[in-house]
């Protein structure tokens, strides 16, 4: 049986590009992004994902980083 709330949290992104995954780890600098821990789940790759700023769009966008994919308010994206 899944435990659904193991994955119902929010994070909030203070720099960019964040990766998000399972361990967090030292950030570069100013500047360079941040880590994101979601938790130490198997199913979360060290790198899962990667939030970043599209100025073209201007828009942000998720890149699955993760061979298990990434799932999104409940939908699989990736």
């Amino acid at each position: 049986q899944k435990d659904e709330s193991l994955f119902d949290f929010e994070v909030w992104i203070s720099g960019l590009p964040a990766i998000l995954g399972r361990n967090e780890s030292q950030n570069e600098g100013p500047g360079k992004g941040e880590n994101i821990c979601l938790g130490v789940h198997t199913t979360l790759s060290r790198q899962h994902a990667k939030v970043v700023w599209d100025p073209t769009n201007r828009s942000y966008s998720l890149e699955c980083l993760s061979k298990n994919g990434c799932v999104v308010d409940g939908r699989q994206i990736c």
